[in-house]
């Protein structure tokens, strides 16, 4: 594929609290990817972000060496897999948007259906290899970009974004040259054929050098530079995520400057929090006891439209996941200990929605998808090998604790 043909990559914008874009905000060189340096927090308290960084900064950069660990030359990358075809089919037109780009996936893998499609989709978005914002708009693809993700010694990152099998191969000459271990894995065993390859970059030692001059080399255009946890420049994109997100304790202010709904639809879906599901109804949103959360869809437009009533009004919300836990009054998260290592396998509940910054953590955590397991008869998506201290990290933005299960 020549250069030239390539016309759909570009860097995402920055994005608020509600992972919405921030179009009129340009990039700034000290942001953290898409994060703004600041946060968007209007009062930011370097000194609790630095406590708060530096104790969780341990669990992308250890300073353990892995003397162990072999190099391994193995390495087959093949453009022909289906997810890196779909991956640079994406890069040379402008065309296709998030409607389309579900049925591509479906036509990749007819089993999945058109609900499943979409959470695909959004995987492909939280992994970092393409970015939109609203269903209907067109999906660009990201540039190519290096993250890090836990380990438990040295340095290990992956690589997302764009990629064809000219840079691959210029990739791997330089991590032969600078003795950086690379590795072709998977970011799903039950889904990655509709997923890119998992391109794990790792160095024994933990040499952030390595990796910067390998992004100088390699032309990679993002590398998340954490070289030290007490400057905010420096802030972990994973930590950065966890942080950018509004807690639940956050919701009422954040309330406060959203837009009123007066308007009201004979069809609705009303958020049941004892059983966590949607349950349709036609009953008028003025006789309903608040707090309440409404869901309205069927528009012509396809739109989706999500009302948060409380006492003093209804509101329109951009993002209604942190919502749902306002009126969640149950732990509904379980987490299965691995009492050798500092890591549980993280459940949630198959039909809730985590907020966009903590799914979007979570899922780079170490660059996997989670899968679905049934415990006692009901549906979870496992996030498998999370640090315990991101668990507690989620469970105090969300208002819950995690019940352990064996």
């Amino acid at each position: 594929m020549k250069s030239r043909d390539i016309i759909n990559i570009s860097r995402p914008y920055s994005k608020d609290e509600d992972g919405l874009n921030i179009i009129e905000r340009e990039i700034q060189s000290n942001d953290i990817f898409d994060i703004p340096i600041d946060f968007n927090k209007k009062e930011f308290d370097t000194i609790h972000f630095n406590t708060w960084h530096s104790k969780l900064w341990k669990i992308i950069k250890p300073s353990k060496k892995d003397y162990i660990t072999k190099d391994n030359s193995d390495f087959h990358f093949t453009q022909e897999h289906n997810g890196e075809n779909l991956l640079n089919y994406l890069s040379v037109v402008k065309n296709i948007d998030t409607y389309k780009f579900a049925s591509l996936i479906r036509e990749l893998n007819p089993k999945i259906d058109a609900k499943f499609s979409k959470r695909i989709m959004h995987y492909w978005r939280d992994l970092g290899y393409i970015n939109f914002q609203l269903y209907g708009e067109s999906v660009k693809v990201s540039p190519t970009n290096l993250l890090f993700i836990e380990t438990e010694a040295g340095l290990r990152a992956f690589l997302t974004g764009f990629r064809n099998q000219k840079f691959i191969k210029k990739l791997v000459a330089v991590c032969k040259e600078l003795k950086l271990i690379i590795k072709l894995t998977n970011h799903s065993k039950e889904h990655q054929e509709i997923l890119p390859h998992r391109i794990e970059i790792y160095d024994k030692l933990g040499d952030l050098n390595k990796f910067k001059v390998l992004a100088k080399k390699a032309g990679i255009e993002y590398i998340n530079n954490i070289e030290n946890p007490l400057n905010t420049s420096y802030s972990i994109y994973q930590l950065a995520c966890f942080y950018t997100q509004r807690s639940v304790g956050e919701f009422e202010v954040y309330l406060s400057d959203k837009l009123e709904y007066k308007t009201d639809h004979h069809r609705k879906l009303l958020f049941d929090p004892d059983n966590c599901s949607w349950k349709e109804t036609n009953k008028n949103v003025s006789s309903m006891a608040p707090p309440v959360l409404i869901r309205y869809d069927g528009f012509k437009d396809r739109q989706i439209l999500h009302v948060f009533k409380d006492e003093y009004g209804s509101k329109v919300l951009d993002n209604f996941a942190l919502s749902s836990f306002k009126i969640i009054n149950s732990n509904i998260f379980l987490k299965k200990q691995h009492f050798v290592k500092s890591t549980s396998d993280f459940y949630v509940p198959l039909n809730i929605s985590l907020p966009f910054w903590i799914e979007r953590g979570l899922t780079l955590m170490n660059a996997e998808i989670p899968v679905i397991e049934w415990v006692d008869k009901k549906a979870y998506r496992k996030y498998r090998n999370i640090h315990d201290d991101i668990i507690k990290t989620i469970e105090e933005k969300l208002n819950q604790t995690a019940i352990i299960t064996k």
